[in-house]
């Protein structure tokens, strides 16, 4: 799957029948993500990345396609937060890349601006946490 950012929006580059129909489910508090091929990410001891997954699922499935600011996703993950902007956006990148890491690398984009949830993969949030929970947890 490849994602492009065109004036601001996140939008697909392959047809939307792509493959894509399989869904990531989120739970509210962004303890756990249930990937398109069944397996689950946790988060539940990594506050910052609920933090951030959350503000990225939010802005997605509420339907707004504009990227979740820098500024947006330091607030998001480290509220009241008066380090440095540089520190701060290092901070940020590290922790994106600590969530790719953990298996959404194809779901989270950069933009020039943030980062958005490629608008081709369908996002949801979970309707029981107990739902994405792995076995014996």
């Amino acid at each position: 799957m490849a994602c492009f950012i065109s004036n601001d929006l996140v939008e697909p580059t392959t047809a939307p029948d792509s493959g894509w129909r399989l869904s990531w489910t989120v739970s509210l508090d962004g303890c756990f993500v249930t990937r398109p091929d069944g397996t689950t990410v946790e988060l539940t001891r990594r506050r910052t990345l609920r933090r951030l997954l959350v503000s990225l699922a939010g802005r997605r499935i509420d339907g707004n396609r504009r990227p979740v600011t820098h500024d947006e996703l330091i607030e998001a993950a480290w509220p009241g937060d008066r380090s440095r902007r540089a520190s701060a956006l290092n901070r940020l990148a590290f922790s994106i890349s600590e969530l790719r890491r953990l298996g959404l690398r194809e779901l989270i984009l950069r933009t020039p601006g943030g980062y958005a949830l490629c608008n081709e993969a369908k996002v949801s949030w979970a309707e029981s946490e107990l739902l994405l929970r792995p076995a014996g947890s």
